[in-house]
This record gives structure tokens, sequence and C-alpha cells, in this order.
């Protein structure tokens, strides 16, 4: 991704980029919000793309793959999003943008203002990560049809809060590139694996191993599942252990809202490009 955002800015000549990234936000929820935007904002021109989200579709692989431009393999971590401020920084620095230009920030707006970087006539690649929605996800307990009643609320009252941002970078001359790192999937529980140690992360829909042993012990037990590992993009001692179809690692016959694996709902995720109409 910022590789594609970096090869724009040099084909357009483009000054000022910026990603905002909806953590969460799936295909089928850009199909709602993307009719809001454009008769709220006729002035607003929209490009639209899609992305395939990094397997497994958990945040600290498939958002850290997105802002980095990096494999996995090539990551230091899979547990945690903590080095990303960095990765976008080193990546902009190879085109020639020096740090203070690339802020990476989280975005709060029911908590916060938004962060100084987006005002500062120093930023030319903003990175801006807004959790809303993931959390939304991770809260709806009574499935998808929960969700997506959150999700109508968010367009009456977060949302406006997140168009005035995108608004204030278009009026900065950013040109403002919308995208997800994973989308999410209503799953049934079918049973919690009980491994103790041997997984490194614990997952509804994906769960990591460094033993190939401790994977397959589990798979076992859960048949109904995918071994993945070896693709090329994962490090090679890397297996991850994934429901198939609309099943979870959780208590049997819970409903949940959640991501990680490879359904097309989880993987498949939009891409928008905006700016100002001519």
């Amino acid at each position: 991704m910022p590789q594609y955002i970096a090869y724009q800015r040099r084909q357009d000549e483009a000054d000022r980029v910026a990603l905002l990234v909806l953590d969460g936000l799936a295909l089928a929820d850009w199909t709602l919000i993307g009719p809001v935007w454009r008769a709220r904002h006729p002035d607003w021109r929209f490009g639209e793309h899609l992305l395939l989200a990094q397997l497994p579709t958990i945040t600290a692989v498939s958002r850290q793959a997105l802002v980095s431009g990096l494999r996995p393999a090539d990551l230091a971590s899979l547990d945690t999003n903590r080095a990303e401020p960095g990765q976008w920084t080193v990546f902009w620095s190879r085109e020639d943008l020096p740090a203070g230009a690339c802020p990476h920030a989280y975005l709060a707006l029911d908590r916060d203002d938004p962060p100084p970087g987006v005002d500062s006539a120093r930023t030319r690649a903003l990175c801006l990560i807004d959790n809303k929605i993931d959390d939304m996800i991770h809260d709806a307990t009574l499935g998808a049809s929960d969700f997506q009643a959150s999700l109508r609320v968010w367009l009456e009252e977060y949302d406006r809060r997140v168009e005035k941002v995108i608004a204030g970078l278009l009026a900065r001359g950013f040109t403002v590139y919308l995208a997800s790192d994973h989308g999410h999937v209503e799953a049934r529980g079918f049973g919690r694996p009980s491994e103790g140690l041997t997984v490194d992360t614990r997952g509804k829909r994906a769960r990591i191993y460094s033993d190939r042993r401790a994977a397959t012990n589990v798979q076992e037990g859960f048949s109904q599942t995918i071994l993945w590992s070896q693709d090329g993009l994962l490090p090679d001692d890397v297996w991850v252990l994934m429901p198939e179809e609309r099943n979870a690692f959780d208590t049997f016959n819970e409903i949940v809202v959640t991501h990680g694996g490879p359904t097309l709902d989880e993987v498949v995720v939009p891409l928008v490009t905006i700016n100002w109409r001519e």
C-alpha cells in the first residue's frame, strides 16, 4: 500500500498524501458508507478499488503489512503494532521525505481532537489509524445484525467527525487514501483448544504457532481447520490454524463477529481514493 501511494504521488505530482485506515472496515460496510458520503459531499471525487488483506487477517499482521508495505516475514513481530510509526517513517525516508514530514497517529474523535500532524504545514505523508469500527466488531455480542445497527449509529454520529477530518485534509491539498486492514465475519463457535503456552497468538479465527507439532496436535482435535504456512509471505517458522467456513475457536454454538480467517468477507477490503471533484 505505501508503494502504491508513493507511485501515485509521483505520477500525479501530488505533494501531500494521507492514508486513513479504518481498522476492520469490510467491503460490505463500505457499500453502506459510500452512498452516504457521496450524498453529503458532491464535491468529493471517489476512486474505488479492492485490496487483499494479509493472512492471517488479525490486526497485528494485516495492519502492519498494510502500513509498512512489508511481508510479515520481514516484520520484527507478529503480535503487536507498536513498530508501525517507525515502519511508516522508514518507508517514506526512502522517498526522500524527512521523519518530521511523515507522522503516524491515532484518531479517537469521540474523546480527542485530531492529532497535530493533521494541521502541520510540514506534513507530506500522513498515516491516521481509527479503531472505532474494529471496537464495534468486537462489541457485537448479538452477531452481524448487532454490528450493522452500531454501524448505522456510527454513520450518524462518529462518522461525521471522520468526514470533517477528510474535508480538512482535502482543503490542505492532500489526496486521501481510505483503506482497511481486514474485514469481518459472523461466525459460530465450535470449541476452544486447550494448548497452554504452545500457541503464540490466540484468536477466534486464527491461532499462530511457532511449533508445527503444536499446531498439528490442535488440528487433530479440530478437523474443520486449515493449516497455513510457508506461503512466501509469512515467516517459514510460523504456522497459522484457521477454522474453515464460518466457524470460530469459541464456545460451542456461540455467535461472534470477528476476523482473522480466509473468507472473502475478511480478506477483500476497500481502497478508496478521495480528492476534490474538478
